[in-house]
């Protein structure tokens, strides 16, 4: 499933859709939360790292349409 949702992501994402990124978001914190859940701190810390650049790709991303 986060598969399918990461290809989704991506492909909004080069389209020049917020939305995508706010399913990278969600993506990034269904597997944190099943890393954990399974007790992999490892992984689920990387998934943690992944989603807080997710949120500054969006402060980017805003700012960079807020300024063209």
């Amino acid at each position: 499933m986060t598969n399918g949702l990461s290809f989704t992501a991506q492909q909004r994402q080069v389209k020049g859709h917020l939305d995508g990124y706010y399913i990278g978001l969600l993506v990034d914190f269904l597997s944190f939360m099943l890393f954990i859940s399974i007790g992999n701190q490892i992984v689920a810390l990387n998934y943690l790292g992944m989603f807080a650049q997710g949120l500054v790709e969006i402060m980017i991303w805003k700012k960079g349409k807020g300024q063209a």
